[in-house]
């Protein structure tokens, strides 16, 4: 009897340290995940970062459309508790995939948390790569990309002709005004002005007043040599605006290089 009364003290006494054990762990594991004290890592991924995280990065060229002669100018906004005087890194790559230009310009204070930045860059010349560029700019681990296109006559192996807004039937006409829910059916004549047949893709761009991409669209096909065709893209019209129509014909539909004219037009859409 007594040596099962030794047993039973001797089993609880194991329990209780294992519950310590176990309280023990818990607490050290406690202070581990929450940091034991430690300072909240800012949203920005920096300690001790004064002048706040970057909410929101905006970047747009000033033209949608540059040509020989023309210098690119882009501007932005960063939404943020930024200061002025930070600065934002931004590169143009051609559509070659090579870098342009590149330039790094200082932050200004606008209002409220708002900071604006603006770039000058080199004007286009004749031996640049007609086609699209991307404009890529980035303040800390925040991003943003825009676009614009350039027109040379270097390598032109292909024309639009005759680019016009379509009305609701089909049929060609110069109404340039539009409501909103109305589709906008943009029609081009597409020349092959070389001496092979052709793959082309004509490319339609709907872009707003302040020149940011709105839609985009395209219709590849095959053109004889010295031949044309009749195409066209179009889509509803989803705000009220004033857009601007840019059509140009590509080698391919993934390639970012221009190998026509780019044949421009205005739509006012309304309520």
């Amino acid at each position: 009897m007594k040596d099962l009364k030794k047993f039973s003290s001797a089993k609880w006494i194991l329990v209780a340290v294992g519950i310590c054990l176990l309280l023990s762990i818990a607490v050290v594991l406690f202070f581990t995940v929450n940091g034991g004290g430690r300072e909240v890592i800012s949203s920005g991924g920096v300690d001790g970062d004064s002048n706040g995280s970057v909410d929101e990065l905006q970047v747009r060229s000033v033209r949608a459309l540059y040509g020989v002669g023309d210098a690119v100018q882009v501007e932005g906004t960063v939404v943020a508790g930024v200061g002025a005087g930070r600065s934002v890194e931004i590169g143009v790559v051609d559509p070659d995939g090579r870098l342009w230009a590149s330039d790094k310009v200082k932050l200004s204070s606008v209002a409220g948390n708002t900071s604006a930045f603006s770039a000058s860059f080199r004007s286009v010349r004749e031996g640049d790569p007609a086609g699209v560029y991307l404009i890529q700019a980035g303040l800390d681990r925040v991003r943003s990309n825009a676009s614009f296109l350039v027109s040379t006559s270097s390598g032109l192996t292909a024309e639009v002709r005759g680019l016009r807004l379509q009305d609701a039937g089909g049929s060609g006409g110069e109404v340039r005004s539009r409501r909103v829910g109305d589709m906008l059916l943009v029609a081009g004549s597409v020349a092959n002005l070389a001496k092979v047949s052709s793959d082309l893709s004509f490319i339609v761009e709907l872009r707003n007043a302040s020149g940011s991409l709105v839609e985009s669209g395209y219709v590849g096909t095959v053109v004889s040599a010295g031949g044309e065709k009749v195409l066209t893209v179009g889509w509803p019209a989803k705000a009220e605006g004033v857009y601007t129509v840019f059509a140009y014909v590509q080698d391919d539909a993934q390639s970012r290089r221009i190998i026509s004219n780019i044949a421009t037009f205005t739509i006012s859409v309304q309520k």
